[in-house]
């Protein structure tokens, strides 16, 4: 008897490996989807949310009269590593997706407004966010002044609030009836706060654990490093890309589909390595590609350099990423 209890435990206890793992994902997406579109009627990718977190609560609930059931949403929820899979598997794609879906002639346009917004926004959050998290905590009214949080601690959380998530940006403007001019600007400014934010959070963190002095040389070498060393990496791989892409014709639109995939997958494990900003040098590929998508021939027509179909895959691969990704969040508080 003793045999057959461990023998059921260790099936229990079981990992799911990446197809099954991959199989659940996809058919909680295509229903929870089919039950939005039908009757909640609400943005894809916060419908898709709700319903998880509502799967989520009644599995919960559902526990404590039937325990197998928990039993079963731990082995699915356990079976996946959700900051590797968001930072190293999903992030990379969804930000070249949102890349390549950018009008890029507004951004140019206006890149002074999202340099300022990607920027001093960014800094401007941290100290509000950071300020009042600390006056709130040692407010005699809550009397939590006695956990011994310093500001340097609500600085740090602030730099975590304060730049906007460019996935749950993207997918909602592109929900709603925005001018272009605004949908860039908010975009645009989601896209590019990340390297800002990293910058503040790290040079924060350092201060914090190694008490040593914040200096001007610690942060530009710090912004140096992560900020315009991604931004180089994604220009040089979009220039050869690029290059490589205008070798083929458009008709093979399966080889340019792979070639892109290959370039962010190339620049994502390349800035991993050498401690760039990966987010960053995605976005820079993605944006180089948009930008050049359409090249003059010598009669001065346009041609394209890479098929349209390749616009359609990433927008597909951007949707079915997305509608994971969000039953995922859903999915966490179990």
């Amino acid at each position: 008897m003793e045999e057959l209890n461990q023998g059921y435990n260790l099936i229990e206890n079981k990992r799911l490996d990446i197809l099954e793992l991959t199989t659940i994902l996809l058919i909680l997406a295509s229903f929870f989807s089919i039950v939005n579109l039908r009757y909640l009627k609400l943005p894809m990718t916060i419908g898709l949310m709700i319903l998880a977190i509502a799967l989520s609560i009644f599995i919960l609930i559902s526990g404590f009269f039937f325990p197998t059931i928990l039993d079963i949403a731990y082995t699915i929820t356990e079976s996946f590593d959700f900051n590797f899979m968001l930072m190293n598997v999903m992030l990379p794609f969804l930000l070249f997706a949102g890349a390549m879906s950018i009008n890029v002639h507004i951004l140019r346009k206006d890149k002074l407004t999202i340099l300022l917004l990607a920027s001093f926004g960014v800094l401007f959050s941290t100290y509000v966010v950071g300020s009042l998290t600390f006056l709130l905590l040692n407010a005699p009214i809550f009397g939590l002044s006695s956990l011994g949080i310093t500001y340097i601690d609500c600085l740090l959380f602030g730099s975590l609030i304060a730049p906007t998530d460019p996935i749950a940006v993207l997918s909602i403007i592109k929900k709603m009836k925005l001018s272009p001019l605004t949908e860039t600007r908010i975009a645009g400014e989601s896209l590019f706060n990340d390297g800002i934010g990293v910058v503040v959070f790290l040079t924060l963190l350092g201060a914090k654990t190694s008490g040593a002095v914040v200096t001007v040389e610690s942060v530009s070498s710090l912004f140096f490093t992560e900020v315009i060393g991604g931004i180089a990496l994604g220009a040089i791989i979009g220039y050869l890309g690029l290059k490589l892409v205008r070798y083929i014709e458009n008709e093979h639109v399966e080889l340019e589909v792979l070639i892109t995939l290959s370039l962010v997958l190339f620049v994502s494990v390349l800035a991993t390595r050498y401690h760039l900003s990966g987010p960053l040098g995605v976005v820079i590929l993605g944006l180089y590609l948009n930008k050049h998508i359409k090249e003059k021939d010598g009669n001065g027509d346009s041609e394209l350099a890479m098929g349209d179909y390749v616009y359609k895959f990433w927008h597909l691969l951007d949707e079915t990423l997305n509608a994971i990704l969000f039953i995922l969040i859903g999915l966490e508080i179990i």
